[in-house]
C-alpha cells in the first residue's frame, strides 16, 4: 500500500482532530473486520440480498472460506480510494405502506438493496467511526450519536429561557 496518501491524509486531519492515527490507518481494518465477522452470527437473518443474489447467510456459512478475499476487495478499495463497481449497484423496489389502497402510487415507498458486501464494508467503517466520533464532534451535537441525548440540549434550553426569565435579560434562543 502507497504511504503517501495514508501520510497526507494523517496529516491533514492533525491540523483539526485530535484522533489516535492507528484508529486513523485504514490498515486496522482486518480487526474491525474480525469483530463483526464475529457479531453477524447474531446479526438479522432473512433480510433481501442485493443484486449478486447472495443473502447475508451465505456470508455467514461460508465466512471462513470469504474472509481474505473480502479483506482484499476492501483494502484494495481504500488503496485506490474508489469501491468496485458492483457496490454502487442496488435494486430499486417498492414496499406498500400498511392500510393504505394498493392502487395508488403514494400508498408505495422505494428502498434501495444493496448487496451484503456493501453492507458489510459500512458496518465496518461505521464501527470505526463510532470509536472516534466523540472526539470529533462537538458534545452539543447530540442527535444520532450512541450514547447521547437530545434531552440534555432540551434541557439546557428550558434552563437559558428561565435564566433569561427571572433575570429581565433579552436575548434570542
Amino acid at each position: 500500500m502507497d504511504d503517501t496518501f495514508i501520510t497526507y491524509l494523517t496529516d491533514q486531519t492533525d491540523l483539526f482532530l485530535e484522533i489516535d492515527k492507528n484508529e486513523a490507518d485504514p490498515r486496522t481494518v482486518w480487526d474491525t473486520y474480525k469483530a463483526y465477522m464475529r457479531g453477524m452470527i447474531i446479526s438479522y437473518t432473512r433480510k433481501c440480498p442485493g443484486e449478486d443474489g447472495f443473502p447475508l447467510e451465505f456470508f455467514k456459512v461460508m465466512k471462513g472460506k470469504i474472509n481474505d478475499l473480502l479483506l482484499r476487495v476492501f483494502n484494495r478499495s481504500f488503496e485506490e480510494s474508489k469501491l468496485p463497481e458492483s457496490m454502487y449497484r442496488a435494486n430499486i423496489t417498492l414496499i406498500a405502506k400498511k392500510n393504505r389502497n394498493p392502487d395508488l402510487c403514494s400508498s408505495y415507498r422505494p428502498i434501495s438493496l444493496f448487496n451484503v458486501d456493501n453492507k458489510i464494508l459500512s458496518k465496518i467503517l461505521a464501527l470505526r467511526l463510532e470509536k472516534v466520533v466523540n472526539s470529533i464532534v462537538d458534545a452539543d451535537q447530540t442527535g444520532f450519536i450512541r450514547g447521547r441525548n437530545s434531552y440534555h440540549n432540551t434541557r439546557r434550553l428550558f434552563h437559558i429561557i428561565h435564566y433569561l426569565n427571572t433575570s429581565k435579560t433579552s436575548g434570542a434562543v
